[in-house]
């Protein structure tokens, strides 16, 4: 059974005409093999080509100055508008490390990733960044400067290692508008919702041989496909709706006045589970069947479901915690707060009050849980929590405030921020993610089949990216 889930440039402005004077000497004298000493450095080995960097002065500051000096430092690996070359060596002036031909600032300010020094010239900052004609940055993660001043990933493209990636493919267009779009990965098709046009739909992962499921739906959002059977949450209608792979007439599976917040399905892809105001519901996934209460919440709405086995992850709106309840309708579990005057009961709270929670995916994954919370993806025991969560990866895009999309696979986790940054990293403790892809939009949908990634962007399309 498969279920689904639900660029900022920095270029530096105008060059001064000191500065265009210092690039030319440098250049110049880097090319007969001569160092360019400025005040304030000290000899050092410069390197050919575009970049020559040279160890800064003995002279150091008691502490860097302020943002009023014209003293700017940036982070690292942001894309600045110029390349980073040349090795940094290491000196000691202004905070740090200086590196690189000291320049002038302009209208009182250094370029990005630079810092004021003594000697009132600008210099690159830290020893990881190098020195660019229009700034500072770190070649191996820039990419508008990949491995070398010149060299500027395209649009959508990540740089790692000094090496640009590949550039995501189109696997089909939406339309020119949709929303609370929802994708799932069934064999070689994708299967995909859009709610504002009413459709559902597959395609095969290459982009071929489309197929209209649905139309007309009232508000399709979330969506899994099992035994060659598509479900999605139809939230015009208060319902999960089913029908055929190939198309067909939907039929209902379960439907609650009050509205539905989201649903799963159980490995074998027999019985359904949905959520409805602070309650969860079993049934079968075939039309007509009867619900039963199979858990409660007692302060809060769950949302959407992640399965395994007997048990359920949920992250709940309103208190924001993250819950796993036993699944028996014969025995209904109750999630309740400490002190509450109804007994918490098969319920374990494996997290707390989280401010901003991602509602459209959880996963259980045997005894681990892993949901998001803003910038970062965490995990716990499912069974037993230690009362703290543990951070897997987190967003390092600056500008990120949210992770809007993730998924697992084989020892991965994939994710997407709000600032359109696609993320890989090692599903462990503390993982340094990877950046793979840029400048997506808006990412609300996200599958893999450990081959490629696939995902909605914000322009409407279904992107895939080879991971493998």
């Amino acid at each position: 059974m498969v279920k689904g889930s639900f660029r900022r440039e920095g270029r530096y402005g105008r060059r001064s005409p000191a500065f265009s004077l210092l690039l030319a000497v440098g250049a110049a004298l880097s090319c007969s093999g001569k160092m360019v000493r400025l005040p304030g450095e000290s000899t050092g080995g410069s390197h050919a080509g575009t970049t020559t960097t040279a160890q800064a002065g003995t002279t150091s500051p008691d502490e860097p100055p302020s943002n009023d000096e014209g003293g700017v430092i940036a982070a690292a690996g942001q894309g600045f508008g110029g390349a980073t070359g040349g090795r940094p060596s290491k000196g000691g002036a202004g905070g740090g490390p200086a590196i690189g031909i000291g320049v002038p600032p302009i209208d009182g300010r250094c370029p990005p990733n630079s810092l004021k020094h003594p000697d009132m010239l600008c210099y690159c900052q830290p020893q990881t960044l190098s020195a660019c004609p229009d700034g500072c940055g770190d070649l191996q993660t820039d990419p508008d400067h990949c491995g070398d001043c010149a060299n500027q990933c395209g649009a959508t493209q990540a740089c790692n290692a000094g090496i640009c990636g590949p550039a995501p493919k189109l696997v089909t267009h939406l339309g020119v508008s949709c929303s609370d779009t929802s994708l799932a990965l069934a064999g070689s098709r994708l299967y995909y919702t859009d709610s504002l046009n009413g459709t559902v739909a597959s395609i095969a992962t290459n982009g071929k041989a489309p197929l209209s499921i649905a139309t007309g739906q009232a508000q399709p959002a979330q969506i899994a496909v099992s035994n060659d059977t598509v479900y999605w949450l139809a939230r015009g209608t208060h319902s999960v709706l089913t029908v055929s792979a190939s198309g067909g007439v939907p039929e209902t599976v379960a439907s609650d006045a009050d509205g539905i917040n989201g649903f799963t399905l159980d490995e074998a892809g027999t019985s359904l589970y949905f959520s409805s105001r602070s309650f969860i519901f079993k049934t079968t996934a075939a039309p007509f069947g009867s619900a039963a209460l199979v858990g409660q919440e007692e302060s809060g709405y769950p949302i959407v479901l992640a399965i395994s086995g007997n048990r359920a992850a949920t992250p709940t709106d309103i208190n924001g915690d993250v819950d796993v309840v036993h699944l028996d309708q014969n025995d209904p579990a109750v999630c309740a707060s400490e002190g509450s005057v109804v007994a918490n009961h098969n319920c374990v709270r494996v997290s707390r009050s989280q401010g901003s929670l991602l509602f459209s995916h959880i996963e259980l994954i045997d005894d681990q849980v892993y949901w998001v919370n803003g910038t970062s993806i965490y995990t716990s025991s499912a069974s037993k929590p230690s009362g703290f969560s543990d951070t897997v990866a987190q967003a390092t895009s600056p500008i990120a405030n949210m992770v809007t999309a993730f998924t697992t696979y084989g020892g991965q986790v994939y994710f997407a921020d709000d600032s359109g940054t696609v993320y890989r990293a090692p599903l462990m403790i503390n993982a340094n993610p990877t950046i793979m892809a840029r400048g997506q939009g808006f990412v609300g949908s996200m599958v893999t089949d450990g081959v490629n990634l696939y995902w909605i962007n914000g322009g409407c399309s279904i992107s895939s990216l080879v991971v493998k």
